[in-house]
């Protein structure tokens, strides 16, 4: 068995956002536990400690007021039955841990206590082994996309850039705030060996990702917007008023000018296809 625990304190809970802000140092785990149903647990401190409740968790995303912490979306709450404290579970066998595990914002939940928790009635046999169809992939690449080290990448992109297209300067948030309609998109195609990493990607809406893996669009090393010469109206209103990429104050995260390069020779007005038949 294995499942993961949130441990909520409601001094950091957002009621707007249905997300709670912590500290960067558990990030990890956050990452490793998206898209899972987890366990909610109120810390002795709070009014009714225990475990209470069961949610999925989203994709951790930047806090726009605080560096320091992150956001991590709590979506389809639900009650259990009643709450379970420690004081009970110590009673039916669970052996309790060091106090200090509890502290942990995420944290693993131990086979004993989930087995404790499947016969007292309060969650079914195999909560929170799978992943949910809310994150299941239906293809390789989106199952790539699902994976923690893709979810890393796409949250420090996201700090270097912000929740915005890069190109159109636009974030296009979804109806509950939790996530944005931004690709990461790859330079150097992933598909020709592109590597997943920051110097490769630009946060991109799904048309721009698109009109760059077309070869609509490209840029120079310094930024600059190009447009193909065949690129038609559409295309030039939608970037009518983007000339130039803003990228990072540091030098060594800003995109590698052999990715520019090779997509301005391979695939740049020349479309997908000529980048594919260079890349045999």
């Amino acid at each position: 068995m294995a499942s993961y625990v949130l441990n909520v304190r409601i001094a950091q809970f957002d009621v707007q956002l249905n997300a709670l802000r912590l500290p960067r140092n558990s990030l990890r785990s956050a990452l490793d536990a998206a898209g899972h149903e987890v366990l909610l647990y109120a810390s002795r401190d709070e009014e009714l400690p225990g475990y209470y409740g069961t949610a999925l968790l989203g994709d951790p995303a930047p806090d726009p007021l605080n560096p320091k912490v992150y956001l991590l979306p709590l979506l389809n709450m639900k009650a259990l039955a009643r709450v379970v404290s420690l004081e009970e579970l110590r009673a039916l066998g669970v052996e309790e841990q060091p106090f200090h595990i509890y502290a942990h914002p995420i944290r693993r939940v131990g086979e004993d206590t989930q087995l404790a928790l499947v016969n007292e009635g309060v969650i079914l046999r195999g909560f929170g082994e799978e992943v949910t169809e809310h994150f299941l992939a239906s293809s390789a690449e989106q199952s790539q996309r699902n994976s923690t080290d893709y979810r890393a990448l796409r949250l420090e992109m996201l700090d270097l850039y912000g929740p915005k297209c890069a190109f159109l300067r636009r974030g296009f948030p979804s109806l509950d705030g939790h996530r944005y309609g931004i690709d990461v998109g790859h330079l150097w195609p992933h598909w020709a060996g592109g590597p997943d990493i920051i110097q490769n990607v630009l946060p991109m809406s799904k048309g721009v990702n698109n009109q760059w893996d077309e070869g609509l669009i490209s840029l120079t090393n310094n930024g600059d917007l190009l447009i193909a010469r065949q690129a038609g109206q559409d295309t030039r209103w939608l970037f009518s008023k983007c000339k130039r990429i803003i990228f990072p104050e540091d030098v060594a995260q800003w995109p590698d000018a052999k990715f520019l390069a090779r997509h301005r020779d391979e695939i740049f007005e020349k479309g997908p296809n000529y980048g594919r038949q260079r890349g045999r």
